[in-house]
């Protein structure tokens, strides 16, 4: 990801998907925030939806990463405006769920509560076996956070019956 400058879209999306894997690796790992602002700026042009969100999701992690709180949440609520138009319930419910546990996380119990609510109203229709292993585990998660012990348990121990021993 340490490119020298990221010239066009073709180089923004490869930028973007070594730093997506090299997230999901190890979830401390973030790419530099110009090179990353630069590529959203290609995904605007563009109107690449997809890109935008993962790299904006990725930004925040960088914005959370330096504790810069108000251009996380702002960049979490960009976000959710293109999910908004694009009509994506999943990403919403990621979303919600981001500034969900960024507020528990402050000890907000209040904005925990509406955020997840809303994260949870994204997702209301969709079959947990429909949904993948990462929004299964969010929504687990969110489940501990309201204390409901025994649905993400049996939600945790669905995903881990359904998923291949050698898939870490």
């Amino acid at each position: 990801t340490k490119l020298s400058e990221i010239t066009n879209e073709e180089e923004a999306t490869n930028f973007l998907l070594v730093s997506l894997a090299q997230n999901y690796i190890n979830q401390n790992c973030y790419p530099q925030k110009t090179a990353l602002l630069k590529s959203i700026s290609f995904f605007i042009n563009k109107n690449k939806t997809q890109q935008q969100l993962e790299a904006l999701f990725l930004l925040a992690g960088i914005y959370k990463k330096d504790k810069d709180l108000n251009n996380e949440v702002k960049t979490i609520e960009d976000a959710i405006t293109i999910a908004k138009q694009e009509n994506d319930e999943i990403w919403l419910f990621h979303l919600y769920s981001y500034l969900g546990d960024m507020y528990i996380s402050k000890y907000n119990k209040l904005k925990f509560i509406k955020y997840q609510t809303l994260a949870n109203q994204c997702i209301k229709h969709v079959e947990p076996k429909e949904m993948s292993i990462s929004t299964q585990i969010q929504v687990a998660k969110s489940l501990l956070h309201i204390g409901q012990y025994e649905k993400a348990y049996a939600l945790l121990q669905a995903l881990d019956n359904s998923i291949n021993k050698n898939n870490t």
